[in-house]
């Protein structure tokens, strides 16, 4: 299988401060799976008469180095460099000069022998999937396209024209910016699928003061760690804890801090449960794993969630986790037993699924089990796994 990375924030050696994660993807994919790759870095630069009077001298002038080597390897893997002329702050620019990419490097397309690759993975909208776009009328090699933060190439007519069509013409479209997935369903384009970059691996680290799964609980303790914000929905929970006729066995803590703050606190006075709910204010992500273990349940009943890479942090340290279905944590895990679905809008859903959790420990402890290896989805090993599949399943076709 030779797979062709299109990646403009691949790191060489004369650009060491590149964004990292293709990097680290390609080198992970390759120890794994033993596919030859190749690197395709487009970058851009400007003809040194603008250079007075776009500032930045040392900046440009690096970017001409690199045009003219021409030619990089890292570790095992050749980096062909690709340079054209942009002016990358002004987005309908950018989209004309990238269309213009494979035509003032067809030589290389040649010399490469790039027809013969079963699949392209472009890395960006603009030069990459451009490129790809191009690659895939000229030789039909189908492409896989992964989008980063890139809205604002839809917020004009031309540049959204050729969203559409390199969109429109891709065998798989992916996503690490919940974002932009968002930003493309308000466009009428929903073929966009959220997968999470990876959870840091001290999530996945052996744990130290794990509750155990079996036995007899005095309490369920639930947590939730997220910043206090309507859509998290935590009023409702702290409701349905308070209509909960043996609300006495649940302990539930609080990580975080926000405007609802006040708001959730005069809530638990309210419902008489101050010996229940404790609020312990902001915590930083690193101390996690150390403390999630000790907890049951991960519950954030939200509103709306693009994606809540919290619920797999949660996940990884063996929590099965409450949460809703207009997450797209859910739509990730849904197939796996390691999740309760509620509804947002009901606190009394909460309460019923709370009731099922006490009166079936057994089932709590059997999601438990399975909870990390669920989580592994949002790791850099499910994240190299799950693109290894969707090489598969475009190269069959």
């Amino acid at each position: 299988m030779r797979i062709l990375q299109i990646a403009s924030i691949f790191p060489v050696k004369d650009s060491p401060m590149e964004n990292p994660y293709v990097q680290q993807f390609v080198t992970r994919y390759m120890g794994r799976y033993k596919a030859k790759m190749e690197i395709i870095k487009p970058v851009s630069f400007l003809p040194e008469v603008f250079i007075p009077f776009k500032g930045r001298k040392e900046y440009w002038t690096q970017k001409r180095q690199l045009c003219r080597k021409g030619r990089y390897t890292s570790g095992d893997i050749p980096v062909t460099i690709w340079p054209y002329v942009s002016v990358g702050s002004i987005s309908s620019l950018h989209t004309f000069f990238s269309s213009r990419v494979f035509w003032h490097n067809k030589n290389k397309v040649e010399q490469e022998n790039i027809s013969h690759c079963n699949l392209i993975h472009a890395h960006y909208l603009f030069p990459d999937g451009m490129i790809a776009y191009q690659l895939h009328k000229k030789y039909g090699i189908p492409y896989i396209l992964t989008l980063q933060q890139e809205l604002r190439f839809l917020k004009n007519s031309y540049s959204l024209r050729w969203v559409k069509k390199i969109i429109e013409n891709a065998a798989k479209v992916i996503t690490l910016s919940p974002q932009m997935a968002e930003g493309m369903k308000e466009k009428g384009i929903h073929r966009v699928q959220v997968v999470p970059l990876g959870i840091a691996e001290y999530f996945f680290e052996k744990k130290q003061n794990v509750r155990p799964l079996t036995g007899k609980r005095e309490k369920l303790k639930l947590l939730s760690v997220c910043n206090l914000l309507p859509v998290k929905n935590l009023g409702a929970v702290i409701k349905a804890v308070g209509s909960l006729p043996e609300k006495e066995k649940i302990d539930y803590t609080i990580y975080g801090t926000g405007p609802l703050e006040s708001e959730l606190k005069a809530l638990v006075t309210k419902w008489d449960l101050n010996d229940i709910v404790h609020f312990k204010g902001a915590i930083e992500n690193k101390e996690l794993p150390a403390l999630m273990p000790a907890y049951d349940v991960f519950i954030q009943p939200s509103f709306k969630e693009t994606l809540g890479l919290s619920y797999f942090e949660a996940l990884a340290c063996g929590l099965p986790v409450i949460l809703t279905e207009n997450t797209g944590a859910y739509e990730l895990i849904k197939d796996k037993d390691v999740y309760y679905s509620v509804d947002p809008h009901d606190p009394v859903s909460i309460t019923h699924c709370l009731q099922n959790i006490l009166s079936d420990p057994e089932s709590l402890a059997r999601k438990a089990l399975q909870a990390p290896e669920a989580a592994k989805i949002a790791s850099w090993e499910g994240f190299v796994e799950f693109f290894h599949e969707r090489y598969r399943e475009v190269i069959k076709k």
